[in-house]
């Protein structure tokens, strides 16, 4: 009897075509009896679970990366605003400020800020 040959992850994704964050495409399998070809198809279900768990695994550390994001996008619009405003004061030619910097929860710093 002739060895049947593994599956690979390799033979189950797109060669050069990551993603922007490196994600790998998955190949699309048109004719299924060809692809497993002399190979147990318990062997290569076992490879697409394996695929999958990656992507489902890909797929959570975006969605935790998304809701860290989002959760710093109030800090970033305000630090925008501020930025936005001190333009405008530069611009305007308005006097030097004195500005409260928050150091730690409770430790501000006082300051004069050129505009």
């Amino acid at each position: 009897p002739q060895a049947m040959a593994a599956v690979s992850l390799e033979e189950l994704i797109e060669k050069d075509t990551a993603s922007e964050r490196h994600i790998p495409a998955a190949v699309f399998i048109e004719r299924v009896e060809e692809f497993i070809g002399q190979r147990k198809a318990t062997d290569v279900l076992t490879a697409l679970q394996e695929l999958y768990q990656k992507y489902q695994l890909m797929q959570a550390s975006m969605g935790q990366q998304k809701g860290a994001l989002l959760g710093k996008l109030p800090d970033i619009v305000s630090c925008l605003s501020i930025v936005n405003h001190q333009i405008r004061q530069r611009d305007n030619n308005a006097p030097d400020q004195d500005v409260r910097f928050q150091l730690a929860d409770q430790v501000y710093a006082k300051a004069k800020m050129a505009t």
